[in-house]
């Protein structure tokens, strides 16, 4: 999903390419691949139970070895809360005048770190200051 999202990918369909992508599953290894339909079902199982809670375990750790690596003594954090259009029916109306989602991201600007993300709806407002600070 990750190699989808940074190629692009906007919607799980598009999972698609990579599966049909002989050549670029050969250069990096991957054998296989789940249908769409499986990796959504995977990802709702995830959001709907522990899943999440687990996935930002994973997330802190990685993000400690890399600061470790790193060694420097201060960093600067940025946030980030980005309007994303959508479809679904559980999405809500934008103060841009479109239905969507508004997650919100932190990060380290000196490394492709991400320090909190916060899945928002679309008509969310603020929690900037929140989200540095949960980073």
């Amino acid at each position: 999903m990750m190699l989808m999202l940074y190629g692009g990918g906007r919607h799980i369909d598009n999972l698609r390419e990579i599966a049909e992508d002989k050549a670029l599953r050969k250069l990096i290894g991957l054998k296989g691949l789940p249908s769409a339909s499986a990796a959504g079902d995977w990802c709702r199982r995830m959001g709907n139970g522990s899943g999440l809670s687990c996935i930002g375990r994973v997330i802190d750790e990685t993000n400690s070895k890399a600061l470790r690596i790193q060694g420097a003594t201060e960093y600067t954090l940025w946030s980030d809360p980005t309007l994303i259009e959508s479809e679904k029916s559980d999405a809500k109306m934008s103060h841009m005048g479109f239905k969507g989602y508004r997650p919100i991201i932190t990060a380290f600007k000196e490394l492709p770190v991400i320090a909190h993300h916060e899945f928002r709806d679309g008509n969310a407002m603020g929690g900037t200051k929140e989200a540095v600070e949960a980073a």
